[in-house]
């Protein structure tokens, strides 16, 4: 339900943007949106995850495929806070009135 306030002396039209948390992983498809999007978290973080397992690997490529998967991590976040926020800055507002909403 939305509310606004003042109440709309006529019809107006909305935009509403909204962030949509990501959808459960199922085995009835084959992608998700991280892996359409951001391949490189599985690539690095199977490569990173598996290189501990391997013996006689080399620390210095472990470290370098969990950098990568890190960095790869970091993106991820970084976009997901461009869509949460529509890269604008939250804005504080006053002076609302919430005794003129029912129910609240």
């Amino acid at each position: 339900m939305f509310r606004f306030q003042p109440e709309p002396d006529s019809s107006y039209t909305a935009r509403l943007v909204y962030y949509k948390a990501l959808d459960s992983l199922s085995g009835s498809t084959a992608d998700n949106h991280i892996l359409t999007y951001h391949p490189d978290v599985y690539l690095y973080g199977a490569l990173y995850f598996a290189s501990t397992f391997i013996r006689g690997m080399d620390q210095g490529s472990v470290a370098q495929f969990k950098a990568q998967y890190e960095a790869a991590l970091k993106q991820v976040e970084a976009a997901d806070q461009i869509d949460k926020y529509n890269g604008a800055p939250l804005i504080q507002r006053s002076g609302i009135n919430i005794n003129n909403y029912d129910n609240v």
